[in-house]
C-alpha cells in the first residue's frame, strides 16, 4: 500500500483522530463477528486437507486453486504452486498465495470437474448477463411450451378417458 516510509508519515499526519477513532471501531466490530476455527467443527476438515488440492472462492467472484500449505484460527490460507482466476476468467500461477480469511466465501476440494467450473464461471457470468434478454426470452418460450405440453397431455388423457367410458357403456 505504500512504497516508501515517508508516504505512510505523510497519510498518518493527514488523517485525523476522528478518522482514527472510526477506524478502530469498525476494525473491533470486524474481530467480534469474524469466523474463527478455535471451536470450530471444521479445524478437523482443514488439518485432513493439508497438502492436498483445494479450490477457495473469495468474495469478489474470483476464485483460488493450489495446494493448502496452512491455515490459522482467522482462516487465512497459505496455499503453494497455485493459481488465481480472476472474475474475467484470466489465470495468475504462483509459487505461494496468502488468502485473507475475510475474504473467502468457500472452500472445497478440487475435482477436476469443480477446476473447469471455477474457470469457466466468469466467462458463463459475462455472457449470461451480456445475453441477458436472449435468456430471459428462451426461459420464458421454455416454460410456455412445458406448459402447453402439460395442456395437451391432460386434455389428450381426457379424451382417451371419455373414448373408454363411451366404450364400455
Amino acid at each position: 500500500l505504500f512504497t516508501t516510509l515517508g508516504s505512510f508519515e505523510h497519510f498518518m499526519e493527514e488523517i485525523s483522530q476522528k478518522d482514527v477513532r472510526r477506524i478502530l471501531q469498525q476494525s473491533y466490530a470486524a474481530k467480534k463477528t469474524k469466523a474463527k476455527l478455535t471451536n470450530s467443527a471444521l479445524k478437523p476438515y482443514f488439518i485432513c486437507m493439508i497438502g492436498k488440492k483445494i479450490v477457495v472462492e473469495l468474495n469478489e467472484n474470483s476464485s483460488a486453486i493450489g495446494n493448502l500449505q496452512h491455515f490459522d484460527n482467522d482462516m487465512n490460507l497459505i496455499c503453494k504452486d497455485a493459481s488465481f482466476i480472476t472474475k474475467n476468467g484470466s489465470i495468475t500461477k504462483v509459487d505461494m498465495l496468502y488468502l485473507r480469511g475475510s475474504k473467502v466465501r468457500y472452500i472445497y476440494p478440487a475435482d477436476d470437474d469443480c477446476v473447469l467450473q471455477t474457470r469457466n464461471r466468469g466467462a458463463a457470468k459475462k455472457s449470461k448477463f451480456h445475453n441477458f434478454k436472449v435468456s430471459r426470452k428462451q426461459r420464458l418460450d421454455e416454460k410456455m411450451q412445458k406448459r402447453i405440453a402439460a395442456i395437451k397431455q391432460y386434455y389428450s388423457e381426457k379424451r382417451k378417458q371419455a373414448g373408454h367410458q363411451v366404450q364400455q357403456s
